[in-house]
């Protein structure tokens, strides 16, 4: 999350909070769950960044003659997109 937004999110956890404590009301409830909408984003980014940089890390290697470049095509081959589809398929906790 960029620091603009980060910033964006903490102001409307602020806002959500005061409304919560003054009116209770829907308002609230919203900021609430758009914040929360927020954060659950957040962290499906990061593990799809976090695949994604071990598939470039292994894919920088592939073309590499000698143990490291078989290593990686190794550690490709056994991974078989596995770690693609989990990242894809994990769902936030509800």
């Amino acid at each position: 999350m960029t620091d603009t937004s980060r910033e964006a999110v903490e102001a409307l956890a602020e806002t959500a909070d005061q409304c919560e404590l003054q009116f209770s009301d829907p308002v609230a409830a919203t900021l609430r769950a758009l914040l929360d909408r927020a954060e659950a984003a957040e962290a499906e980014v990061e593990r799809l960044r976090e695949a994604l940089a071990w598939y470039h890390g292994n894919v920088s290697w592939c073309n590499n003659f000698g143990p490291e470049g078989a290593e990686a095509r190794d550690r490709l081959a056994k991974d078989g997109g596995a770690r693609a589809e989990a990242a894809l398929q994990e769902k936030p906790d509800e």
